[in-house]
């Protein structure tokens, strides 16, 4: 459970706000995902998170990570709201 502080000051934290954490799958991944739910699998443990993402709520940069690395490996800021 990570937690850092936003470029605009807002304290963010999966534990504390987990609806801030996204998760991202490449397209074979996902239909990988889906065939093993469509034959009775169930997939509780989905193996390491290659990429995820959290959403600031207040400025709405995103910041990505990878391979469960606290520190974010790039940082997105809207051009435009």
């Amino acid at each position: 459970m990570a937690r850092i502080t936003c470029k605009c000051g807002k304290h963010l934290s999966n534990s504390n706000n987990p609806e801030i954490e996204f998760k991202v799958f490449s397209d074979d991944e996902w239909i990988e995902l889906l065939d093993k739910t469509d034959e009775g699998e169930k997939v509780i443990n989905l193996g390491v998170d290659k990429t995820h993402f959290w959403k600031c709520p207040n400025c709405r940069r995103i910041y990505f990570f990878k391979d469960k690395v606290d520190t974010p490996i790039a940082i997105y800021k809207l051009e435009e709201q």
